[in-house]
């Protein structure tokens, strides 16, 4: 178990005190994340034990896990109203400045029981997905909005070190976005040379992306990333998808998903059993999966422990179509409306988070994160952006109405409300 579930604990019994309200009730909004967590008990209770190699303790504390990542969601929602915006930015600005200089300069495996102290680049970049668009608030308001824009190039320029490849594109995504926030006006003559020069790139692509500039391209990206170069390129085992063994082994691992909810389409084979489950993976003796073989170690036993580099993939096989959907049911709703205010570039400083969900979502296809803090973490704090003002607002809104019309001569009708 996370020792961020009892910090998670001690910050609830703290923010009661406090407060002294129940900020984890339930209420139209979280009951979605209750019947998730229910859910997923249910996939332990019809689960293919015969077909698992597991334990009984692993899957208790699994679900402790699942019901706990409920609560962080539940909490944050419930208490954003509560945050102070400007503390919370520069407290999440202090830990990616910390958790870059760990990466970077003293990234190291340390065997022993209680702290995990190395970190993985898809762990790295997924936290800056996650985080860098809250903490990027921090800088603009602090620092100013050239060092903002600046800040800009060096986060993506940290990523693009890290040698990934869809994290590079994310990032760079969401910097387009925190970009206009924060540039109002240019965002508007962006708009408008979009409209101008994407017709205009298509027109004369074939013209313009001829195999030497690629290469070029390719070549100068290198520098800094030779996975990205190849991928400009198209060439070696980072450009040649046939060649990248990262790609392949995604591919598998979906395939294995798709032959979990094949067997079992309601409930899967349980949370936190993907790795426990002894898939066939007849593919992996095709020509396609050729790089992937080759050696005795790297047979179906090898690839049956990798995690499923597929959070949808992941959540679909282990808790079938049932815990899929209500996971969309989380997910949908407050992707729709991020998406409707990116696309009308209606986005404001409030809205960092929308840029993070949807920021997170887009690499859920890459990588296994779904289970964890972090995403439930950010997925909460969405969901109070979504929801959660809009019901201060409209609360506040109906209440100002009434006693406007009924006590119109009395001195609470001259009284502002306070959102």
């Amino acid at each position: 178990v996370s020792i961020t579930l009892y910090l998670f604990y001690f910050l609830v019994k703290e923010v009661n005190r406090k407060r002294n309200v129940n900020f984890l009730k339930s209420n139209k909004y979280s009951t979605r994340f209750y019947v998730f967590a229910f859910v997923s008990v249910l996939t332990l209770v019809f689960a293919p034990w015969d077909a698992l190699n597991t334990s009984i303790i692993e899957d208790i504390k699994m679900q402790i896990q699942y019901i706990y990542w409920m609560l962080v969601a539940i909490f944050f929602m419930n208490i954003y109203k509560y945050i102070n915006k400007e503390e919370f930015e520069k407290y999440i600005f202090i830990g990616l400045l910390l958790h870059t200089i760990h990466f970077f300069f003293f990234n190291v495996h340390i065997p022993n029981p209680f702290i995990r102290t190395f970190a993985a680049r898809n762990a790295f970049v997924y936290t800056y997905l996650a985080l860098w668009p809250l903490a990027s608030g921090y800088i603009y308001n602090r620092f100013g909005k050239t060092n903002g824009n600046l800040s800009l190039l060096v986060v993506f320029l940290l990523v693009l070190l890290t040698d990934g490849r869809a994290g590079v594109v994310i990032i760079l995504l969401e910097n387009i976005f925190i970009y206009f926030i924060y540039n109002k006006a240019s965002a508007k003559m962006v708009r408008l040379l979009l409209l101008i020069f994407i017709p205009l790139f298509t027109i004369l692509g074939t013209t313009i992306a001829t195999e030497e500039n690629r290469n070029a391209l390719g070549d100068m990206a290198a520098t800094i990333s030779p996975r990205i170069g190849e991928f400009i390129k198209g060439e070696g085992t980072g450009g040649d998808l046939s060649f990248d063994k990262s790609w392949l082994t995604r591919k598998l691992m979906i395939s294995k998903g798709l032959e979990i909810i094949e067997k079992y389409p309601f409930f899967g084979v349980g949370i936190g059993h993907y790795t426990d489950y002894e898939a066939e993976l007849r593919e992996l003796r095709s020509p396609e999966y050729g790089r992937l073989g080759g050696d005795i170690k790297y047979d179906e036993a090898y690839y049956n422990k990798k995690s499923a580099h597929n959070s949808y993939i992941h959540i679909l096989s282990e808790t079938g179509i049932i815990g899929f959907v209500i996971l969309l049911t989380i997910l949908v709703p407050v992707l729709l409306y991020a998406l409707k205010k990116l696309y009308s570039l209606s986005i404001t400083k409030d809205d960092l988070m929308l840029v993070s969900i949807v920021g997170i979502c887009i690499h859920f296809y890459t990588i296994s994160s779904l289970p964890g803090t972090l995403t439930w973490f950010v997925i909460g704090l969405s969901y109070a952006r979504v929801y959660k003002s809009n019901i201060v607002l409209n609360t506040a809104n109906k209440y100002k109405i009434k006693y406007m019309s009924n006590n119109m001569n009395t001195p609470f009708a001259k009284t502002k409300i306070q959102l």
